[in-house]
């Protein structure tokens, strides 16, 4: 019991190596979506082997890679499903998670209603929300999120809201206690 336990906490942690890897390699994997971007319309699409082979050749030497090496069927689930994600991306098949963009966004809306009905304020629909962390993950994330939002508003249960991103060190002013928080880690 105690085995089996250890057993799949390590079979999880190198799960996320290897995510990590899948990641980093991103655009290894962009290049197969583009080439074969016409025929991921079909609900399954098999992924040619000789591209399976080149993202194989291409990733071997990566310690995360190599750690599940006796679960080369599991790994190979993993690579194709990033590459499906990739080509027609969905909020239950996001790598990350809860780390998800579209759902850490549901999560701060969800914070800055309740913070507006808990102070008894108005409810105004401008959510601005103010993003911690890493300078490089900050910038990214509010590029990612002007992308996935495209200056249109975000349906809400509580109706359609703008949301502006801020990194939090670009804002200075009285205004923070205003703002919702997002922490990025």
């Amino acid at each position: 019991m105690v085995y089996d336990r250890f057993q799949h906490d390590l079979l999880k942690r190198a799960e996320i190596e290897f995510r990590e890897c899948l990641l980093e390699n991103i655009e290894l994997f962009v290049d197969v979506v583009r080439s074969y971007r016409n025929e991921f319309d079909n609900e399954v699409f098999p992924i040619p082997e000789r591209e399976m082979l080149r993202i194989k050749e291409h990733l071997q030497d990566d310690f995360r890679y190599r750690q599940l090496s006796r679960l080369f069927e599991h790994r190979d689930t993993l690579v194709r499903n990033f590459i499906t994600f990739l080509a027609r991306p969905a909020v239950n098949e996001c790598p990350s998670y809860n780390g998800c963009a579209q759902l850490a966004i549901h999560d701060a809306i969800a914070i800055f209603f309740q913070k507006k009905k808990q102070c008894n304020a108005p409810t105004n629909h401008v959510v601005d929300i103010s993003v911690h962390g890493e300078m490089a993950m900050v910038a990214q994330f509010i590029t990612d999120m002007n992308v996935l939002l495209r200056n249109e508003p975000f349906p809400t249960g509580n109706g359609p809201a703008t949301i502006r991103c801020y990194g939090a060190d670009e804002v200075v002013d009285d205004k923070t206690y205003d703002r919702t928080q997002l922490f990025l880690l």
